[in-house]
């Protein structure tokens, strides 16, 4: 996409939901990743003889949470076994709203701690998913087999 008037989305642009419910305010950071994992067509020969359409391959992801938001979705008894839907929203006056969900997300723990300074606590909770929506669209255009997540 160009860059309209030098603009960017940047943290101010983004609003991090989990299952619908309101925006999650005190959270300093977001972050996943996946693949798309192929392999080559091999015979005989010095090249490839093609590549494989691949499979999708969810990575792991975190937010960084304050430590008093922390406290409370860890409040919840069995709140690493509940399965999530997280959609995060990236919206600009010039650029417009996009939109990436993430489906499937299980939590994983907490990396917590402190030091000295005057910044907010933070823990770090990480996270894994099993399907990605950009924009309303799968990366992948084979979506006939969904993983379903008990």
């Amino acid at each position: 996409m160009p860059t309209i008037n030098d603009r960017e989305y940047d943290w101010s642009s983004i609003e991090v939901r989990s299952d619908g419910g309101p925006p999650l305010l005190k959270i300093t950071a977001i972050s996943f990743d996946w693949t798309v994992e192929r392999s080559l067509v091999e015979g005989a020969g010095r090249k490839p003889l093609g590549m494989t359409k691949g499979r999708f391959k969810p990575g792991n992801g975190s937010i960084t949470f304050h430590r008093s938001e922390y406290d409370s979705l860890a409040s919840t008894a069995g709140w690493c076994d509940e399965v999530r839907t997280i959609v995060v929203q990236y919206t600009d006056d010039v650029l417009g709203t996009k939109t990436e969900a993430l489906t499937g997300v299980r939590f994983g723990g907490g990396k917590g701690g402190g030091e000295n300074g005057t910044d907010a606590l933070t823990v770090e909770v990480p996270f894994m998913f099993t399907g990605l929506l950009i924009n309303g669209v799968s990366p992948i255009a084979d979506t006939s087999v969904t993983a379903q997540v008990q």
